[in-house]
């Protein structure tokens, strides 16, 4: 798995992975009050099979936890990931 340097664009509603640099893919996000709709990951060209989507979306949901959000994994693969790490699933709402 390659080293991810996640940054939150809070702005722009997207937890962004870089790679040497460059963007490798990003999870984006709607927000209501202390809630977020993760709706949308997305991994670039020549950095699928790295890893990157599961460390964009580990680190947006960890940051989300602890900042007091829920959220709603209307994506399939955040979705997906809350499956295989339940430790998420009290905080899906």
């Amino acid at each position: 798995m390659t080293d991810v340097n996640i940054e939150h664009q809070r702005d722009n509603r997207r937890y962004v992975g870089f790679i040497d640099g460059k963007e490798a893919g990003f999870a984006a996000y709607s927000e209501n009050g202390t809630h977020r709709d993760f709706f949308q990951t997305v991994t670039h060209d020549g950095y699928t099979g790295k890893g990157v989507a599961g460390q964009i979306v580990g680190h947006a949901l960890s940051e989300s936890v602890q900042d007091g959000f829920t959220f709603t994994p209307s994506c399939s693969y955040v979705e997906h990931y809350i499956e295989k790490h339940p430790e998420y699933a009290e905080h899906v709402k």
